[in-house]
């Protein structure tokens, strides 16, 4: 099971780009993803990119 819990997201112009929490599994064995969206768009709106980076956990 997937579940976003957060998302926190940071506008420029027609760029939008955000963290993401994600907690994959069932109890008790429930692991924290983290990941970097990034989406653009043109002026008339239609989305010409986007891209997600997702971050190494920190042991």
């Amino acid at each position: 099971m997937i579940k976003v819990l957060s998302r926190r997201a940071l506008d420029i112009g027609n760029e939008i780009a955000g963290v993401r929490e994600n907690r994959l599994g069932t109890e008790p064995n429930v692991q924290t993803a983290y990941s970097v969206e990034d989406f653009a768009w043109d002026h008339d709106v239609n989305l010409i990119g986007g891209q997600a980076y997702r971050l190494g956990s920190a042991a």
